[in-house]
């Protein structure tokens, strides 16, 4: 996965280098990239429509400085503003596991973990796509589009207190719908910079045991036969307590570890699962008067 900060961009710029990433990562000659940045004001129109939720004309919002595009994303109306982190995933999904809905649920997880990290709790709202903080203040829109099951477009989740550019349109067409940022939940500023150093950054791969340390479990009779032994003569291995994973190959040789003060350990090592306490009266070593 390859992540890049564009810093603070036009909409249409953006909107270009995702196309020309996204025929590269169709092709095959680029890798999953993900690009964080800012927009200057602008309102965009996703193919659900939104023009219906815009509450000024295209000649004020001009002499504003907005601009007004209609884009291919999924979801209606939204805006973007500096002061807001914008990322736009160009994923290939096609062998993800859990395709396209996974997909989605794994970039509003993203955002409800960024949110978490400031102590801001968020929901999800089934059929209103995006993160919540309650059933009406909205902190991140998404709206994503795909080609050839590579994704382009993505989420927009407001950092700063100001989020006044939204007074123009209703909210993603959501009649109560109000925005929220995570500056206003948090009780403090934060900025741009601290919420893109907490965005998850992981692989859409899941992590693999790495075939050098991968074994083959013994297949001789021996591993029983010294099992059954421990068991039946009521004995405490170091090898069963600390769930040694290696007590397969040990025991198929005949060989244990005893812990030969009972079960507990008077240590508590973090990497070790034996039970730690103090040693019954029974097992304790007398002292010298």
């Amino acid at each position: 996965m390859n992540i890049v900060d564009l810093g603070l961009i036009g909409y249409k710029e953006a909107e270009a280098l995702q196309l020309k990433t996204l025929k590269a990562v169709t092709d095959g000659s680029k890798e999953n990239t993900v690009y964080v940045l800012e927009h200057p004001k602008v309102i965009t129109l996703g193919r659900q429509g939104g023009a219906e939720n815009l509450h000024a004309g295209e000649e004020f919002l001009a002499e504003q400085g907005i601009t007004l595009v209609q884009t291919t994303r999924g979801g209606n109306i939204t805006c973007h503003f500096p002061g807001q982190l914008v990322a736009y995933p160009i994923w290939r999904v096609e062998k993800r596991p859990g395709g396209m809905r996974k997909f989605f649920h794994d970039m509003e997880e993203a955002v409800i973990q960024t949110c978490a990290h400031f102590g801001v709790e968020t929901i999800r709202r089934p059929g209103h796509p995006g993160v919540w903080v309650d059933e009406s203040r909205k902190i991140c829109s998404m709206g994503i589009g795909v080609r050839r099951w590579v994704t382009y477009h993505g989420l927009a989740l407001n950092v700063g207190r100001d989020v006044s550019l939204f007074e123009m349109i209703t909210l993603c067409g959501i009649q109560g719908a109000r925005p929220t940022s995570l500056s206003a939940e948090a009780g403090r500023d934060i900025s741009i910079e601290e919420a893109k150093m907490s965005l998850p950054k992981n692989s859409e791969k899941p992590l693999r045991i790495p075939p050098w340390l991968r074994i083959k479990l013994p297949k001789t009779g021996n591993f029983s036969c010294t099992s059954d032994l421990i068991k039946d003569l009521d004995l405490n291995t170091v090898c069963q307590s600390a769930l040694c994973p290696n007590r397969w190959e040990c025991f198929s040789k005949n060989v244990a570890t005893f812990l030969i003060m009972g079960h507990v350990c008077t240590r508590n090592c973090r990497f070790c699962n034996i039970e730690s306490g103090d040693l019954a009266p029974s097992t304790q070593m007398s002292q010298p008067v």
